[in-house]
């Protein structure tokens, strides 16, 4: 399967700049307009990154995410952790809120 990296009409450029940079790095991580409305994936599945962090989070380690999706590799979870790392130390942020929100 080809991963098609387009930006998402939900991120502003400067944020679907920084998320394709991202996916760029992480060969497990897809960001297609027609698969979740453009939000980053597991890619060949319809599984956000979001949610991988989810597992993560409710079973305290990356083998116990794999309890939550079981059809998911060690370097697919990995990949959503490091794409989510990429993200949060990107030096061009993607902070869209203002002091006025």
């Amino acid at each position: 399967m080809a991963r098609a990296i387009a930006p998402s009409g939900a991120f502003s450029p400067n944020a679907a700049s920084v998320f394709r940079d991202a996916a760029s790095k992480c060969p497990s991580i897809s960001i297609r307009e027609e698969v979740m409305e453009g939000q980053p994936c597991i890619d060949g599945t319809r599984i956000p990154v979001r949610s991988v962090l989810r597992a993560i989070e409710k079973s305290g380690s990356v083998e116990g995410a794999r309890s939550y999706y079981s059809h998911l590799s060690q370097q697919q979870v990995k990949d959503a952790l490091y794409f989510s790392q990429l993200i949060l130390e990107s030096s061009s942020g993607i902070d869209e809120t203002s002091a006025s929100d």
